[in-house]
């Protein structure tokens, strides 16, 4: 990417900006496939911080003496379905828009944004206004073009990002989650039954057991 260093070539704070624009950690940054891996990388740390908080809310509902015992599987359970469907839900939207992306700028805001149209008016307007006078028309073709590259990488970031957080997270999630909680409630309310059932039973074998230990004991006592 170069940007033309005689922009405002008197100004120090363009110079400098000149310098980091020109970079090579800016030339990568500003390759046409970062756009698509950074959007990757956002959706991927959205679905990594709502899987820990799941773990975190599901385990300190249960453990939370402030909420009455009745309720406390309820709320871990509504916890547990809003985790499950953010993950699941970030993932399925998240990354098909991320991959999707740059064939949705190319198709639908490229050629409304910088279509040869776009660029004939902002050249017609350049010539009235007469800005830009340090400009030469190669270097504003190269200025053009690299405005589309960092737009459509910019776009490639944004776009999962709205459908992770927004379209996921905030519309579908909200919709299922609720109906989700009462069925992780009755598997919870399951096991423990099924847990309660066979402390009963291990209790009733051992007050045999013993029932019939002493009664040995009782007999051996009485033939001696």
């Amino acid at each position: 990417m170069k940007i033309s260093p005689k922009i405002f070539k008197n100004y120090t704070p363009s110079k400098a900006m000149n310098t980091i624009l020109n970079s090579r950690p800016m030339e990568y940054l500003t390759n046409p496939n970062a756009g698509a891996a950074a959007g990757i990388i956002g959706v991927a740390s959205c679905v990594t911080k709502d899987a820990v908080n799941c773990y975190y809310y599901v385990t300190q509902s249960l453990k939370n003496k402030r909420i009455p015992e009745e309720k406390r599987k309820f709320v871990a359970a509504l916890d547990l379905s809003n985790g499950l469907l953010n993950v699941a839900a970030q993932l399925a939207i998240g990354i098909p828009m991320a991959k999707k992306s740059g064939e949705l700028f190319d198709k639908h805001v490229a050629p409304k944004l910088f279509s040869d149209k776009t660029l004939e008016n902002v050249l017609n307007n350049i010539k009235k206004t007469g800005s830009c006078k340090n400009f030469t028309a190669e270097e504003f073709m190269r200025a053009f073009k690299k405005t589309k590259t960092v737009g459509k990488a910019g776009f490639c970031v944004i776009l999962p990002l709205i459908g992770a957080t927004i379209i996921a997270k905030r519309m579908v999630v909200p919709f299922l989650a609720t109906p989700m909680a009462s069925f992780f409630k009755k598997r919870f309310e399951a096991n423990e039954n099924t847990t309660k059932t066979d402390a009963q039973q291990n209790d009733v074998i051992s007050f045999k057991q013993n029932k019939k230990i002493k009664k040995e004991v009782f007999s051996a006592f009485a033939s001696n």
